[in-house]
């Protein structure tokens, strides 16, 4: 490798140390999945746990130093951390969107004599738009059924949804 391509390669990872990319790319990757694919923290709980226990395993203080150890083995926490906050702020927010869908489903009940048939036939008069539950690209609506008015959408993809019972006007998370 010429020295000019070294200096190139050192610039694009603005001078982060050899031992640490490969925790970074990691932690970009389950960053990648949970908060921007799914909005949650599901890949991340179990994945990081096995993560941080091989950093803890594999930080070789004599190859690397002991503060690139202790940084290094860090890394996955800080990521566990940053992608449960993300998901605990998503799970708020979408309770509060949750919320005034059920409200207006409420005022087209006390309208119309009937719950709607379909999220859409609150739109325009009663909801400016049906919003998204959560802020990421997979699995991030609201569903609806009818029958029994109730709400829901996929808190933990793969895991479980939170439903709200319109009626009654409460939340529950069901496996």
């Amino acid at each position: 490798m010429g020295p000019w391509l070294e200096q190139a390669f050192r610039r694009r990872w603005f001078g982060i140390p050899e031992p640490l990319r490969g925790s970074i790319k990691g932690a970009m990757a389950l960053i990648l999945i949970d908060v921007v694919l799914l909005g949650s923290y599901i890949i991340t709980i179990y994945l990081g746990a096995i993560w941080f226990v091989l950093c803890f395993v594999k930080r070789l203080p004599k190859e690397v130093g002991i503060k690139l150890a202790v940084i290094r083995t860090s890394i996955p926490v800080v990521t566990m951390l940053l992608v449960f906050t993300n998901f605990q702020v998503q799970y708020v927010i979408a309770l509060e969107k949750g919320n005034r869908i059920a409200v207006a489903c409420k005022k087209y009940r006390s309208i119309n004599g009937k719950y709607p048939d379909r999220l859409d036939d609150l739109v325009p008069q009663y909801l400016s738009c049906i919003p998204v539950a959560k802020y990421c690209l997979l699995l991030n609506q609201f569903d609806y059924s009818p029958e029994r008015p109730t709400l829901y959408w996929d808190s933990i993809p793969f895991g479980g949804m939170t439903r709200c019972n319109i009626e009654r006007g409460e939340w529950r998370y069901m496996d």
